[in-house]
């Protein structure tokens, strides 16, 4: 068993739920099989520090999935930074907090504030973060529109949601057998994992724990499934941009 770190969010109704409404964006990978895009393989306990972070890696991890399949940029974004600025704590994140982070503070690369071997506690991972560096997210988000939406847990929906992005899926982690991670009777969601996949045998699963790649019973059970959306700029409609911009004006009032 692996420290529970994700906080479930409480679904509103004003909030955006795919398959109802106005699609975000359009099919980017026919037949929703992300398995030939994983991006690096990066583990959220290094230095012998747990940094209670899988909500970050997750979403972070889908949109560097989405720069490669759609965009062919290869990126690596920096975890620290994220997980600071969405207010990440001991007791873990929600996807929809750091979801929302994204709009409000855009993302930095890794190699700008890295998980570096010098950083081993956590008052170092969590250091403050320098105003030129929440600059720099802005900047990113003058380039790009980042958006996000639920998804009914629902096998068809999933599957539907999938040919848009991978998916963040909240699971018991793990309770494996042969190689097969399954969910016993009662268990509570405890981590957020990246959905690279799935068929009639298997769930697949992209992780920030090793085995990073992972296969999950094709019975397995989720509750809180989420999608996510890049743009560019250039590329939104004034609705979209409009809608980030106020987002990212939130942001900036958040760290004044």
């Amino acid at each position: 068993m692996i420290p529970n770190a994700y906080i479930e969010d409480e679904i509103d109704e004003k909030d955006w739920i795919f398959g109802t409404g106005d699609t975000l964006g359009s099919t980017v990978r026919k037949g929703g099989d992300w398995r030939l895009f994983y991006p690096k393989f990066e583990m959220q306990m290094k230095n012998g520090l747990e940094t209670l972070s899988c909500v970050t890696f997750t979403t972070l991890n889908a949109i560097e999935v989405l720069f490669d399949q759609k965009y062919k940029i290869k990126s690596d974004f920096s975890e620290r930074y994220t997980a600071k600025v969405s207010g990440t704590t001991k007791t873990g994140n929600s996807p929809q907090f750091v979801a929302q982070s994204v709009r409000h503070f855009g993302v930095i690369p890794e190699d700008v504030l890295p998980f570096s071997p010098d950083i081993n506690t956590w008052d170092e991972f969590y250091s403050d973060v320098p105003e030129d560096l929440y600059k720099m997210g802005r900047g990113w988000l003058g380039e790009w529109v980042f958006n996000h939406q639920w998804v009914p847990p629902e096998k068809e929906a999933m599957l539907d949601a999938l040919t848009f992005s991978p998916l963040g899926v909240a699971v018991h982690a793990w309770r494996e057998d042969h190689g097969i991670y399954y969910r016993t009777d009662g268990a509570v969601d405890t981590h957020l994992t990246l959905l690279v996949g799935g068929d009639d045998n298997f769930w697949y699963v992209f992780d920030s724990y090793p085995p990073y790649v992972k296969k999950l019973d094709k019975n397995y059970t989720f509750n809180r499934v989420k999608r996510y959306h890049i743009a560019r700029q250039s590329e939104s409609s004034f609705r979209d941009r409009l809608r980030q911009l106020i987002d990212t004006m939130r942001g900036l009032l958040k760290i004044r």
